[in-house]
């Protein structure tokens, strides 16, 4: 990367090293000239870790122009504005107005009036620029190199802000290009300036031409989008780290995976990996010791384990790998194994990601992997990164007290850049790196490069949006070089719905699922139930007396029934606790909060002497008991939803394989009303078919059917249609891309009810929380970072008394953000659960 020419700034600016970037009262002012040099000393300390040469390479590679491929002089070319479009960020604040107005710079005489810099450096970037890709031959592909350019001006002129769409770009340029004309004083510092010759109407995309969407060439926009994320994470990482640099300190660890084989040794050896091992010298006759003699289901766990991981390194060609695998079998244990193999074959690959769709997965996840690295999680660098989880955790500040200070820069800094080896974080989280517009959601995406990428539960993604999903997955995964490996109990191959000419990047680790799935352990170890299906208009007391009864016949029993609302769940809990007053039964819903799920949770898997000491409860609970929840439970009631909710239901029911589970569906409430747009219920369990899909776990077939539907309303002229998604990479609309890829469609408020709850070792007053929130906000004396740092652990309790609702609040006191203060947060708790129905009349009465 190196070898890429820099604009020769001492020849081109004049008195470089007099302007300045940046002032710190407790340092020399830092020149603008030493700002962009240190910019690009980043870029190229993150390329050498991150491999961001070969991406941009990779996706220049890809181009395609009038019906050929980039000569090496045009793919310089391209690289060279790439690379000069990060070193020329800044070059704006040449401006007189900016030195003199914000830099207090007394060389500067001359006083104009608009301080502006990043629109400026765009133009000054473009000029510079603009005479050398002139000096292409090839006409169209001068266009698209001219456009390129242009968008790469864009991103430096967004540096400061976020992406939307190019609309207003155009004008903008125009505006200041007259005001340059009227006041040639702005670019005074610059040397043979020709921006008042400039036509801005040459860079016009050239995919809008309706005549070319049909060619080759057209389809090159995907290539294009990547490389201006690329670039403007590039961009906003880079600058922020020469910024850090000279505010605070240099930068040295950026969290990567560096002796892969240390890794490698704690994960080996631990007691999991030991087994594996003592079964593999068995197998190949090394030895007459069967570690799983009298333990089957480790050796069926083990088998897909050693498969997967044969499969893997077989197909390391590969960008994108399926492990589909049962409900308890290990996936955590198979996918980090699978990660580090990728590491140690290729030591390009140097960071993994977990994503998962709940929390609870994340927390669970962490600690696995804790477990699996011998309790040495947080030294390798095991890091979870969501909303709920502080940038600074009780034990490091208390490390930190005891040696005297906290650097509180550094902590987030290391939060804002991912720089952990090993990041367990959200699918909001995740689909912000890729489609975000902000600058601090795009800081990440440059460390996603030549990463290891584990995706959990793709299934719980919004359904109407699976093509786009795997469309861009592939197209990120060929192009940053990322390895993606995509686990479920219930895996849609999403490839089908981008066509046969994919199959090569996409490659199944389990070969023969069915050896899997069809074995007893996993197949028989619930017994499935329909009789309930048969009987029409059933109701809540139908449901109450077949529980009741059931739970008579067996006596004990660890029970479980679910609800697609949470109306009917609480109907029912109320019902059954009538019927049942010396027996335990708990309501767990997203309306409790996040201390009592733990604790209902914790009860549940709590044993002594290898037995659950919950050998007799009822747990009534909503979808938030499906993916992501360790329990073990006996005998289960659901109301029939989607095959994939069916199955991951199932995976709650005797998930040890050590009895015989049970599990009874009934029909209740139609569930459109959870699963809106969802292009699986049109088909249920009511379906002799569908029944026959889930006893023998062949998801596929199911899949194939969605498929189907899906395919017909994508290519049906309306918003769903795949079209409107390429236009908007056609033309480069950031913000629609962002706005239809959010997993998360439907507005929510979130409200704050300051009561009082009960963990194991204090009483948390949500009033005391709340002033501790405001003392923070409006604290004046408080650095940013620490700001950050110790909001962030304020949240983490906050989070015990916020719920979301879907309209906007009325009754609020106070509202900060998007969180709305009620006053009397106790009317609205019932036995220690958010009391929505009271919430809502109280809402509606205001209407009265």
């Amino acid at each position: 990367m190196k070898n890429i020419p820099l604009y020769d700034l001492e020849g081109n600016i004049k008195d470089i090293h007099l302007l300045l970037a940046h002032l710190n009262k407790n340092k020399e002012d830092e020149t603008l000239y030493e700002h962009l040099n240190k910019t690009i000393y980043y870029f190229y300390k993150i390329n050498e870790l991150k491999g961001i040469e070969d991406c941009i390479d990779n996706i220049i590679s890809k181009f395609v122009v009038n019906d050929r491929y980039l000569s090496e002089g045009e793919g310089l070319l391209i690289k060279e504005m790439f690379v000069n479009a990060i070193y020329l960020h800044d070059i704006g604040k040449i401006n007189p107005a900016f030195q003199k107005n914000k830099m207090k710079n007394e060389y500067v005489e001359t006083i104009t009036n608009n301080s502006e810099h990043s629109l400026m450096s765009a133009l000054i970037y473009l000029d510079i620029y603009d005479k050398k890709v002139k000096t292409i031959l090839d006409r169209k592909v001068k266009k698209f190199v001219e456009y390129l350019m242009y968008l790469n001006a864009y991103c430096i002129s967004k540096h400061h802000s976020y992406l939307r769409d190019l609309n207003d770009f155009l004008s903008n340029l125009e505006t200041l290009k007259s005001t340059l004309i009227e006041t040639p004083e702005y670019i005074e510092y610059y040397i043979n300036s020709s921006i008042e010759s400039m036509d801005f109407t040459q860079y016009k995309n050239p995919f809008e031409s309706r005549d070319i969407i049909q060619k080759k060439e057209s389809y090159c926009y995907g290539e294009v989008y990547v490389l201006m994320k690329l670039l403007y994470s590039s961009i906003v990482t880079c600058d922020f780290y020469s910024t850090y640099d000279y505010m605070n300190e240099g930068i040295e660890d950026f969290g990567v995976i560096e002796e892969i084989s240390s890794l490698i040794n704690e994960y080996e050896n631990s007691d999991i990996y030991a087994s594996i091992n003592k079964y593999k010298a068995y197998i190949s006759g090394e030895s007459n010791d069967n570690p799983y003699e009298n333990k089957p289901i480790n050796r069926l766990r083990t088998e897909m384990f050693l498969e997967s991981e044969k499969n893997l390194k077989e197909n390391i060609q590969g960008n994108i790998f399926y492990l589909e695998a049962p409900t308890g079998s290990g996936k955590t244990n198979t996918s980090i194994n699978l990660a580090l193999k990728i590491i140690e074959k290729d030591k390009n690959f140097n960071k993994i990601f977990y994503i998962f769709p709940f929390n609870t997965l994340i927390e669970q996840t962490q600690e696995s992997l804790n477990n699996l690295f011998n309790g040495k999680g947080q030294e390798r660098g095991i890091a979870i990164i969501n909303s709920i989880t502080p940038v600074i955790t009780n034990d490091e500040q208390s490390r930190n007290e005891i040696l005297g200070s906290i650097n509180y820069e550094k902590y987030l800094l290391n939060r804002q850049f991912l720089h952990y080896p090993i990041v367990l974080t959200t699918h909001i989280n995740f689909f912000n790196y890729l489609f975000g517009i902000g600058k601090e959601v795009n800081f990440p995406l440059l460390h996603l490069c030549n990463s290891v990428i584990i995706i959990d539960e793709v299934q719980s993604y919004r359904n109407d949006i699976w093509k786009e999903i795997i469309m861009f997955l592939d197209k990120y995964a060929k192009l940053l070089n990322i390895k993606i490996i995509i686990m479920s109990a219930t895996l849609p191959k999403l490839d089908k719905l981008i066509g046969d000419n994919q199959e090569s990047n996409f490659i199944e680790l389990i070969k023969d699922k069915d050896k899997y799935y069809n074995h007893e352990l996993f197949k028989n170890r619930v017994d499935l139930n329909y009789d309930l299906l048969e009987m029409d208009d059933i109701t809540i007391e139908d449901i109450v007396d077949f529980v009741d009864g059931t739970w008579k016949q067996n006596g004990e029993a660890r029970m479980l029934i679910e609800f697609i609302t949470k109306k009917d769940a609480r109907i029912f809990f109320n019902k059954i606790v009538e019927n049942n007053p010396d027996k335990l039964i708990v309501e767990l819903t997203g309306d409790d909060n996040k201390l009592t799920r733990r604790k209902i949770l914790n009860n549940l898997k709590y044993k002594e002497n290898g037995e659950y000491v919950l050998k007799d409860v009822l747990i009534v609970a909503t979808q938030v008991i499906e993916a992501g929840v360790d329990i073990d439970m006996d005998i289960g009631f659901k109301d029939i939803s989607i095959l994939d909710s069916e199955e991951q239901f199932l995976g709650r029911i005797n998930r040890s394989c050590e009895n015989k589970g049970e599990v009874y569906f009934f029909n209740l409430r139609n569930p459109r009303i959870v699963y809106k747009n969802d292009h699986r219920v049109e088909m249920n369990l009511v379906s002799k078919e569908y029944q026959t899909y889930l006893e023998n776990k062949d998801f596929e077939k199911f899949y194939i059917d969605c498929f189907e539907r899906m395919e017909e309303k994508k290519n049906q002229f309306n918003v769903n249609n795949i079209e409107n998604i390429l236009d908007d990479l056609r033309f480069l609309r950031f913000e629609n891309i962002y706005k239809k890829m959010k997993l998360i469609q439907q507005e929510s408020y979130q409200i704050y009810l300051p009561t009082k709850i009960n963990d194991d070792y204090e009483e948390i007053d949500g009033k005391i929380i709340w002033e501790k929130y405001l003392k923070l906000i409006t604290d004046q004396d408080l650095g940013y970072a620490e700001k950050k740092v110790k909001l962030s652990q304020v949240y983490e309790k906050m989070n015990y008394f916020l719920y979301n609702v879907h309209k906007e609040p009325r009754t609020y006191k106070y509202i900060i953000g998007n969180i709305y203060y009620i006053e009397n947060g106790e009317d609205y708790i019932t036995e220690g659960k958010f009391d929505r129905e009271k919430f809502e009349e109280k809402e509606e009465g205001l209407f009265l």
